[in-house]
């Protein structure tokens, strides 16, 4: 996490400026490093000054094993007006184009795993789906929203299939869509052909049909313990 305890200057880039890291732990280097340059590309689109001081420090985190960042911004010229900077949090697992939250401060953070990515995605109606613990009450349920017009993929919503192994499995074997509830099965698998059937078409999905990705996986912190047990099994 990353906490701002300073300010800095709007608008126009800074000819240069002074970067201070003040950690000395060799596990938190690369992250601080790469921190450093965050900042660095921020400011330059951001501040007007070239006396900014940049001071990093690492202290415990309340999670246990973690680390947090304590970042103090500086205008070191008396005669300009501060202006608080953006909380921006970030964490040494966090990557450039993550599965996101947003949490309630306002700052997006990382999904822990890629389930919770995928059933952030969906809308609130369907996200309720996964807290119904009952088999009858929970397929009721998205029967229900599904006659409102809302996508279900059964498998995963009703059956509590994991997403992201579901939908590797379905990428393995040829599906870039697979119907909703209440859509017509896909009678002829993809690749293959039956006299009478019509064949699957993977470039025209049906309307309302679901798409198979597993785009909601990247970035997430932890990797999901099925699809590892999956591939080494």
């Amino acid at each position: 996490m990353v906490s701002p305890t300073g300010s800095i200057l709007p608008n126009t880039a800074p000819a240069d400026f002074t970067l201070t890291k003040t950690t000395s732990a060799k596990s938190t280097d690369s992250f601080t490093q790469q921190l450093i340059s965050a900042l660095d590309g921020y400011l330059g689109d951001s501040a007007n000054s070239s006396n900014v001081e940049i001071d990093i420090r690492s202290t415990p985190s309340q999670v246990s094993g973690g680390r947090q960042f304590i970042v103090t911004v500086k205008n070191t010229d008396p005669a300009a007006a501060p202006l608080s900077a953006p909380a921006t949090a970030l964490s040494p697992s966090a990557s450039p184009g993550a599965s996101t939250a947003r949490a309630s401060d306002g700052i997006t953070q990382p999904y822990d795993n890629p389930t919770d990515a995928y059933w952030a995605m969906q809308p609130h109606e369907v996200q309720a789906l996964r807290d119904i613990s009952d088999d009858t009450q929970r397929a009721e349920a998205a029967s229900e929203l599904a006659y409102k017009g809302f996508a279900i993929d059964v498998p995963i919503m009703v059956w509590k299939w994991d997403p992201l192994v579901t939908m590797e499995l379905r990428k393995s074997a040829g599906y870039t869509w697979v119907p909703s509830a209440m859509q017509a099965p896909v009678q002829v698998a993809p690749g293959l052909s039956f006299p009478g059937l019509p064949g699957y078409d993977p470039k025209n999905p049906p309307p309302g049909s679901i798409k198979v990705t597993t785009d909601f996986a990247t970035g997430t912190l932890h990797p999901d313990p099925m699809m590892k047990d999956w591939v080494e099994g």
